[in-house]
């Protein structure tokens, strides 16, 4: 609810407008304090394969380039 921008009042009246009895304001902060932590679980988990990928690409994209530098240097060397 904190990230929607929503409270208790606008969950019970959406769970209301489906024929869904209410629910106290105290359940649904305890639903969300535990759902919290399961998100940023999900969350670190994903940021630590994107930055393992980052750095996998950042050091094959290192090496091409030097690479292409080596070759272009070679190639000049020998063109003279």
């Amino acid at each position: 609810m904190i990230h929607t921008g929503i409270g208790p009042a606008q969950v019970n009246g959406l769970l209301t407008a489906l024929n869904i009895p209410p629910v106290s304001t105290r359940t649904l902060q305890a639903r969300q304090n535990e759902m919290g932590l399961a998100v940023e679980s999900v969350a670190e988990e994903s940021m630590q394969e994107c930055l393992e990928e980052e750095i996998q690409e950042t050091v094959k994209y290192d090496i091409s380039h030097s690479l292409n530098l080596l070759t272009m240097y070679i190639y000049n060397q020998y063109m003279e």
